[in-house]
This record gives structure tokens, sequence and C-alpha cells, in this order.
């Protein structure tokens, strides 16, 4: 999940996520700083978004480039990946990043 309007990178909205990443076999958010750079709000830290969520196991990136890497490296076999934002993960290209999960669509 891409913590990407304005209201979902607030601080202020943040408790609204309790729980909402509870049914995840696998638990991932991003949020870009430069983002909220953009939209002249002021910083979150990971701990505050790890916090918000109240999931120990959740995975916090704030680099695409490190977020591909990462979903690159795990074993899709019989899994399905779900991505959800307002935004496009700062760039990212989802289009390929399918096709390097399940080559030869």
């Amino acid at each position: 999940m891409e913590l990407h309007t304005f209201s979902s990178l607030s601080s202020d909205f943040l408790p609204q996520y309790d729980g909402a990443m509870d049914d995840a076999d696998v638990a991932i958010v991003y949020f870009s700083p430069h983002a909220l750079a953009l939209k002249k709000l002021p910083p979150l830290t990971v701990e505050q978004v790890k916090q918000a969520f109240n999931r120990k196991d959740l995975q916090i990136f704030t680099d695409s480039l490190a977020l591909k890497n990462y979903l690159l490296a795990m074993d899709w076999t019989n899994k399905n990946l779900l991505m959800m934002s307002s935004g496009n993960f700062d760039g990212l290209d989802l289009a390929e990043l399918s096709r390097e999960i399940i080559p030869n669509q």
C-alpha cells in the first residue's frame, strides 16, 4: 500500500490505518519523503507509520527501487500481489515489475 494523498500522509490520519493490513500474509507500506515535501507536509518517520498500522512485522519502504528489489526477491509461486495506491510508487513501472515477477506473460 502506498500512502500518497494529503490525508493518508497526515500524522493526524495515520491512526485510521490501525488493523488495515491484519489479513495480509506480508504487509508492506510505501511512502515517499519527497511527496511529503512537495505537499508541504511535516516529515513522517518509519516508526510513526509502523505504530499506526499496529503490525510489528510491517515492512516499510521509502525508496521505490528498494521496494522493487524486495518484491523481486520473493517467491511468488501460488501467491497474489495486490498493490494499492492513488499514486505510482514514485514511477515504479508496474507492467515491467509484473513481467519480472511472472516471466513469459
